[in-house]
């Protein structure tokens, strides 16, 4: 993915692509109260190292927001909270959130690492669930588009769009920025042109720019998946062409000087030729939908391992390497924990034995291996070295 570095103290010209604001979900993997903080230790310093910050770039929120019970500052502009609601595979919820200083910060501090990279980690090493992701299109020069012409066009109904009624809201002010929303927030996907660079001034930021006009996608939840699915698979398209391509799918405005279709045909119209010079040229084409992956059996052990790992280790150390008496307090920590797989623990483990294709258990299956690891220990605890 390329990418234009520019320093601040720099106008900048042309048309830039950029992702702009992340959001993601993950479960908090435990199933002992005991090793909460432990786990907690890991993921906030498996993420910063990854992220490319330090201990030190890490604080500590007094409190947490959305209900999470911890919340994190890395860096600027990015919130890591843990411990939160209910996720559907029966684990606590934990959240990654960049807004557009944090995706800024994290591209800066990782020179050598792509939005590619970033996307994969969240996905495939902490089993991630994408829920929102802003791509966004920034002209700097308005050297073809300007709000001017946008809202000529919309006011004259010389338009389509994939919103529902062609419906758009205008607002704004010359002074604060004008802006332009098609679809609102509890949508999959949502449009948001506005006039950056007066918003900037209005927010008492500092801004060199004399125009600036942004094209604000918004994809949340499956929208959101099946964008970074496909930025993960574009193979020789570049990302700016992609994002052209999402902006002609949301809003198409016509030619009205050739005009040959009118109403339910209004779509067969040819596109402006300004608009369509601005986009590049691209051609329309729909986002390839993805099935949003689910928690496996693979995605778990690739998380608990070495975990499970680094306990059995520290217990052998702690027993002088006496493998005999560490497996009999792994028995035991199994045995404590029995009272706690529930209906749903049970429905879980169900899951994962059928990725394994194995047979699956009931609550009499459980209690037979109970029974069996309790008279295990016992002999265990009888013998008399």
């Amino acid at each position: 993915m390329e990418e234009i570095l520019v320093k601040d103290t720099d106008k900048k010209t042309g048309v830039h692509v950029i992702i702009d604001y992340f959001t993601v979900t993950f479960p908090f993997i435990t199933h002992t109260e005991d090793y909460e903080l432990l786990i907690i230790e890991d993921i906030v310093g498996l993420i910063t190292n990854f992220l490319g910050y330090s201990k030190e770039d890490v604080y500590k929120e007094e409190y947490a927001q959305n209900r999470y019970k911890h919340q994190y500052t890395i860096g600027n502009g990015i919130t890591l909270r843990l411990i939160g609601s209910e996720m559907k595979n029966g684990y606590k919820s934990c959240m990654l959130e960049l807004k557009g200083e944090g995706c800024r910060d994290w591209e800066f501090k990782n020179p050598n690492k792509s939005w590619e990279e970033f996307f994969e980690f969240f996905l495939v090493r902490l089993n991630g669930n994408i829920t929102r992701v802003d791509l966004t299109i920034d002209d700097y020069d308005g050297n073809l588009i300007n709000f001017d012409w946008l809202i000529g066009h919309l006011q004259r109904g010389e338009f389509m769009s994939s919103f529902n009624d062609k419906k758009y809201v205008i607002y704004g002010n010359d002074t604060d920025g004008w802006s332009i929303n098609f679809g609102n927030k509890g949508s999959e996907q949502q449009l948001v042109i506005y006039e950056k660079n007066k918003e900037q001034i209005k927010k008492k930021k500092r801004c060199i720019q004399d125009f600036w006009l942004r094209y604000e996608m918004r994809f949340r939840q499956a929208k959101a998946y099946d964008l970074v699915m496909n930025i993960l698979n574009l193979k020789e398209k570049s990302l700016k062409e992609f994002a052209m391509e999402r902006l002609y799918d949301m809003l198409d405005f016509k030619d009205e000087s050739n005009i040959t279709y009118h109403k339910t045909n209004y779509h067969r119209n040819p596109t402006d030729p300004i608009w369509l010079a601005f986009l590049d040229n691209v051609k329309k084409a729909k986002m390839t939908r993805y099935k949003i992956h689910e928690s496996t059996y693979e995605t778990y052990t690739d998380f608990m391992d070495p975990k499970v790992s680094a306990y059995v280790i520290s217990r052998l150390l702690i027993n002088s390497n006496d493998i005999y008496k560490t497996f009999t307090d792994v028995i035991n920590v199994v045995l404590d924990n029995f009272d706690k797989m529930d209906t749903k623990k049970i429905k879980r483990v169900n899951k994962y034995l059928r990725d394994l294709k194995a047979k699956e258990v009931s609550r009499d299956d459980i209690d037979e291996l109970r029974y069996k690891l309790e008279k295990e220990y016992k002999q265990r605890r009888e013998l008399p070295f």
